[in-house]
């Protein structure tokens, strides 16, 4: 059992009403982590600029598009005043000089922004061009050259990163929006259902789930207690599969009755990872459950069957997410093994009964 300080961003969206108390989600069901630092001192915000990668990529696009903008009409306006200072030294200014300019057709700084744009972009010279006369014009077009590579090698990176990587939104249509609790084999289980449909994490898929337990103390004083929890479904992710966790002796849902759970305090945090059968490339996907949105009771559909008409497995897509009531009791696991040892005790000595 491990216990972290968190600090909770208070965002009234991600708050659900539980009879007498609110609960904040950790994690949106998107996969977002509703957390943020406070009182970092100013200094360790450099963090950012060592790990620039991760930073843009982390970045939302409108900042990217912001970001790609702006470095290109700085680096414009930058080459545009070199171009400028080099037609200067090289005497382009002096209303005498008729000929051997350094710029040709370039008497202001919009010709020279204009002429900016052509060297960086590359698409080739025509009214306005640089000549033989210059003082360091070979310098300026070397490195306007150099910049033009490293903004597109590094942004068209940054882009194709940010394809690759999985949508928040991929949560909502990932993993089902409800966790059920039912009987499996006489034992209780916690059961959710994945349908990765667009084959992200099909190979060498694994489940993480967390339990997290929050203590009832004063605001000041929160803490929260982060349990992983062990999952029987993992390996490849072909079709709609039910990933299930055994309510044992180390399970925090061990001493947990239905009524425990519905007013409870606590959380539930999936990971599934994976690698893509399109791309090759590994992905990671979260969302969470909270203690209202675990159904006692249930059990997910069969959604698939074998069509002979076709030769094919078909999914019904309507009932991917779809829920059953089933017979289920409402006591703890822990109770119901007390009672299933009792019954199993009397079956085995008849006599007892007597």
């Amino acid at each position: 059992m491990m216990e972290f300080p968190f600090v909770i961003k208070k965002i009234h969206k991600k708050c659900y009403t539980n009879g007498k108390h609110t609960i904040q989600r950790f994690m949106t069901k998107s996969g977002h982590l509703n957390l943020q630092l406070s009182q970092v001192p100013y200094y360790k915000y450099f963090r950012f600029t060592k790990d620039f990668a991760n930073t843009l990529v982390s970045l939302r696009w409108r900042w990217v598009t912001f970001m790609v903008v702006a470095a290109n009409f700085f680096f414009y306006v930058a080459f545009a005043g070199l171009w400028m200072l080099d037609a200067w030294l090289s005497g382009d200014f002096n209303p005498a000089k008729t000929h051997n300019f350094c710029v040709e057709h370039a008497r202001c700084f919009s010709g020279y922004l204009l002429l900016s744009v052509e060297t960086i972009t590359t698409t080739g010279y025509g009214y306005l061009y640089p000549t033989e006369n210059c003082q360091f014009a070979w310098f300026t077009l070397m490195l306007s050259t150099i910049v033009m590579i490293l903004i597109d090698g590094t942004f068209i990176s940054i882009v194709f990163l940010k394809i690759c990587k999985p949508l928040r939104k991929d949560g909502l249509t990932l993993f089902s929006k409800k966790c059920v609790i039912c009987l499996r084999n006489g034992k209780l289980c916690l059961v959710f259902r994945v349908n990765d449909h667009l084959n992200k994490h099909a190979i060498e898929s694994k489940v993480t789930i967390y339990f997290v337990g929050r203590s009832n103390v004063k605001q000041e004083d929160f803490h929260a207690s982060l349990q992983e929890m062990e999952v029987t479904s993992g390996g490849m992710f072909l079709w709609p599969t039910d990933v299930v966790h055994q309510i044992d002796e180390d399970s925090p849902f061990w001493k947990l009755s239905a009524s425990d759970i519905m007013s409870g305090k606590f959380e539930i945090l999936v990971t599934l990872s994976g690698t893509s059968f399109v791309t090759d490339q590994f992905s990671t996907s979260q969302t969470s459950y909270l203690n209202e949105e675990i159904l006692w009771g249930f059990r997910f559909k069969s959604c698939m069957e074998y069509d002979e008409k076709v030769q094919r497995y078909v999914v019904n897509e309507q009932d991917i997410f779809k829920l059953m009531p089933c017979d289920t009791p409402l006591c703890s696991a822990s109770t119901l093994k007390k009672i299933q040892t009792e019954l199993n005790q009397l079956t085995d000595d008849p006599g007892e009964r007597n």
